[in-house]
C-alpha cells in the first residue's frame, strides 16, 4: 500500500461535528492537506438536520445558530441571502428556523470549502461508505481506515467524530418483541418509516417523553393522525417552551464554581427566586449558567457526577432542552384533548396479540399496574452513549482493540477535555473526538453554540500538532 506524501486526516462522521472540523482545517491551515470525510448517508446533514419535515424545527434560535465561533452572524446572512433569492419568507432572528433548513445551510457551507480547498492546494474528499474498523501502527503513529466496501486509506490524523447513535432497548420481560414488525428502535431511520401503513386512528405509543418524543407527536398531527399517542417516561416530564430571552446577569465565576450538586442547586434555586422577583424568568438563569456549565461538571467529583445523574438530570433536560414557541402552540392542543397522554411509569412487557400490542406498565403516580393497548410503539429515548454496549462494527472493534475506550460515567468516549482519545491512561496525540462522544466528560456537548466552538478548537489543535512535528514535507 503506498502512503501519500501529503499530511492526511480521517474524519469519521460527517454530521455538524464531523464537518465543521473539516470546514475549520481548510480555513486555519495553509499547507498541503488531505481530509477524507467519511459517513455512510448524507453529508453535513447528520441525523439532526436530515428530517425532509418543515414541522421539526430547531432547538435555538437562528442568531445562536452560526456555524463559526468567530462569526455569530454567519447564518443570519445566509438567511438573508435566502430571502433575497425568495427562497424562504421573512423571519426574525430570534425565529426558530426549520432544522431541513439548516441541513442545507450546512450542506452548502460543506461545497463551498470543498471548492476554498482546492484554492488552497488541499483536497477533501468525500467518501460514502461504512468505516468498519481501523488499524494503528505504533511506529509511524499512522492510522488505517476500514471500509465495508471502498480500499483502505491510510491517514496521519484520525477525527471520531460518530454522532448519535439509535437508542437503546429499554429493559423489559418480553425483549423477544424487539424483532417485532410493529416496533421503531430508531424514529428516524429512513429505511423504516414509523408511518408507513399507520390508520389515522390506530393508538401508538412513544417511549420517552424528550425533545424526539416532541418531533414525533407534531409529525403525527401534521398527518391529522387521530388516534391516541400514549407517552411513558420514568418521571412523566416533558420539555417546557422558550419564554422570552432576556439576558440575566452572571452570577458565577471561575474562582466560585461549585464542587458538589447540593451547593449547585441551592445557588441556581436560589438565584432563580431572585430573578423571578426582578422580572426575568427560571430559563433566563438556566441560560445565564451555559458559559459555566462544562466547567461545572468539571470540578464534580464521580460521586457528584453519578448525584446528579440520579437526582437531577430529568430536571435538568425539561429546562435546558426546551421546545419552541410555535412547536409549543401545537403540541399543547394534543395534551389539553386528551389525545396525547403522558405517564411517569416503568414499562414491564410488550405483548403482541393479533394485530395490537398490549403494553403492561407500572404507573408511578398511583403505584399500580396497568395495561394500554398499541398498534405499533416507537423508541424516543434519545440516541444511546454507552460505548461498550453499542452495536456497530466500527465501536466494537474500536473497544475491543483498547483504541477508545467508554468514560468512566458511560455517556460517551474517554478523552481530554480537549477532545484527545485516552486508553489505558495513554492520552492519543493523533486520535481525537468531538461532539456528543464527550457528554460524559463536559455534560454540555450537544448544541451548536457547544460543538461549533469544539470543531473551532480542535482544528486548531491539530494544526498546532501539525505545525510543531518533525516533519519532512515541511
Amino acid at each position: 500500500m503506498v502512503i501519500s506524501s501529503t499530511i492526511s486526516i480521517g474524519i469519521i462522521g460527517s454530521g455538524f461535528s464531523g464537518t465543521l472540523t473539516a470546514i475549520n482545517l481548510i480555513r486555519k491551515y495553509n499547507k498541503p492537506l488531505k481530509i477524507f470525510l467519511i459517513d455512510k448517508d448524507n453529508f453535513a446533514k447528520g441525523v439532526a438536520y436530515n428530517t425532509d419535515d418543515e414541522i421539526h424545527l430547531l432547538n435555538v434560535p437562528a442568531n445562536k445558530m452560526s456555524a463559526f465561533s468567530d462569526n455569530p452572524n454567519h447564518f443570519i446572512e445566509w438567511l438573508n441571502i435566502e430571502k433575497e433569492k425568495g427562497l424562504i419568507d421573512g423571519f426574525n432572528q430570534n425565529d426558530f428556523m426549520p432544522r431541513k433548513l439548516y441541513g442545507k445551510y450546512l450542506s452548502e457551507l460543506l461545497n463551498e470549502y470543498e471548492i476554498i480547498a482546492k484554492h488552497k492546494n488541499m483536497e477533501l474528499v468525500k467518501i460514502n461508505d461504512y468505516a468498519i474498523d481501523v488499524n494503528t501502527n505504533s511506529e509511524n503513529n499512522q492510522n488505517e481506515i476500514i471500509f465495508k466496501n471502498n480500499p483502505n486509506i491510510i491517514v496521519d490524523k484520525l477525527v471520531l467524530a460518530l454522532g448519535n447513535y439509535p437508542p437503546a432497548n429499554i429493559n423489559i420481560e418480553t425483549s423477544d418483541f424487539y424483532s417485532d414488525s410493529k416496533y421503531f428502535k430508531d424514529p428516524w431511520n429512513k429505511n423504516k418509516s414509523i408511518f408507513e401503513g399507520l390508520k389515522v386512528n390506530d393508538p401508538i405509543l412513544l417511549i420517552g417523553s424528550g425533545l424526539t418524543m416532541v418531533d414525533i407527536a407534531l409529525s403525527l398531527d401534521k398527518i391529522n393522525h387521530k388516534g391516541n399517542i400514549f407517552v411513558i417516561s420514568p418521571h412523566g416530564y416533558i420539555p417546557e417552551k422558550h419564554s422570552e430571552a432576556k439576558v440575566y446577569p452572571t452570577f458565577f465565576a471561575n474562582e466560585n464554581l461549585p464542587n458538589n450538586v447540593l451547593s449547585a442547586f441551592k445557588i441556581v434555586k436560589n438565584e432563580i427566586i431572585k430573578a423571578e422577583n426582578q422580572g426575568f424568568n427560571k430559563h433566563n438563569v438556566i441560560d445565564s449558567i451555559r458559559p459555566f456549565s462544562q466547567k461545572i461538571w468539571l470540578n464534580f467529583s464521580l460521586i457528584e457526577k453519578k448525584n446528579f445523574m440520579k437526582h437531577l438530570r430529568h430536571r435538568w433536560g425539561v429546562l435546558r432542552h426546551r421546545m419552541s414557541e410555535k412547536a409549543f402552540d401545537k403540541f399543547y392542543p394534543m395534551l389539553e384533548s386528551g389525545q396525547l397522554k403522558i405517564y411517569a411509569g416503568k414499562i414491564n412487557s410488550f405483548i403482541r396479540e393479533s394485530e395490537s400490542i398490549t403494553v403492561n406498565f407500572k404507573n408511578r403516580k398511583n403505584n399500580t399496574n396497568q395495561n394500554i393497548l398499541v398498534e405499533r410503539v416507537i423508541n424516543c429515548t434519545g440516541p444511546e452513549s454507552n460505548y461498550n454496549t453499542i452495536n456497530d462494527s466500527l465501536v466494537k472493534n474500536l473497544i475491543m482493540k483498547e483504541i477508545i475506550s467508554s468514560d468512566i460515567m458511560n455517556l460517551g468516549i474517554n478523552s481530554t477535555p480537549q477532545g484527545n482519545t485516552i486508553n489505558n491512561d495513554n492520552i492519543s496525540e493523533n486520535i481525537f473526538t468531538l461532539g456528543s462522544t464527550l457528554k460524559g466528560i463536559l455534560w454540555e456537548s450537544t448544541a451548536v453554540p457547544e460543538l461549533r466552538l469544539q470543531a473551532n478548537n480542535l482544528a486548531e489543535l491539530i494544526i498546532k500538532g501539525l505545525n510543531n512535528e518533525n516533519n519532512p514535507n515541511f
